[in-house]
């Protein structure tokens, strides 16, 4: 059995104070947007592969965050939407809508 540590990128925490965006103002987007994060770290991949020329890149569809967060789409997708505003991920459609 093969294991795959995935690693969780902090300097946005630690040095970039950018968890002060995620608030209780907006608790819920905040909460889906932790999740999402943590989901997305769970799938990446640690070193450039086959599918990606360069690490940290994920494959996640809506379908899949519904699994993995146990939350809605609608959900999921105003996480996706705080991550991608605060510059924590970039989304690239792929495929079907």
């Amino acid at each position: 059995m093969r294991t795959t540590w995935a690693k969780l990128p902090t300097k946005w925490i630690r040095y970039d104070d950018k968890l002060r965006k995620f608030s209780v103002r907006d608790i819920g987007a905040s909460i889906a947007a932790l999740k999402i994060y943590l989901a997305i770290v769970l799938k990446a991949n640690y070193k450039p592969d086959d599918s990606f020329d360069k690490g940290g890149c994920a494959a996640v569809s809506f379908s899949e965050f519904e699994d993995l967060t146990g939350m809605s789409r609608a959900t999921v997708a105003e996480g996706l939407r705080k991550l991608k505003n605060e510059g924590l991920i970039t989304v690239v459609k792929e495929g079907r809508p």
